[in-house]
């Protein structure tokens, strides 16, 4: 009987050990998943900023065309009879 006992104890305590190392397993998957968590939404608001940034230099070189076409179709429309006479515009 007592050597029953004893090996159950033994059965426990590596039953103990077993949970505590799952447990230490546990607690690091846990920090893993944190750890990605905040990555991942990191990588979001870059995203977002990034996708801004793009939108801003897209918006400022349509403008800059829109500028430049307009001054080319100034420069090229026809000159009036006066404005050739007088050297205007």
């Amino acid at each position: 009987m007592y050597e029953q006992l004893k090996a159950k104890d033994k059965q426990l305590a590596s039953k103990d050990e077993q949970l505590r190392v799952k447990d230490v397993q546990i607690s690091e998957k846990d920090k893993q998943l944190d750890q990605q968590q905040q990555l991942t939404l990191a990588a979001m608001e870059d995203t977002k900023r990034l996708q801004l940034e793009l939108n801003e230099a897209k918006a400022e070189v349509e403008e800059i065309q829109t500028k430049s076409e307009e001054k080319i179709q100034e420069e090229a429309a026809p000159k009036g009879f006066l404005a050739r006479l007088f050297g205007g515009k």
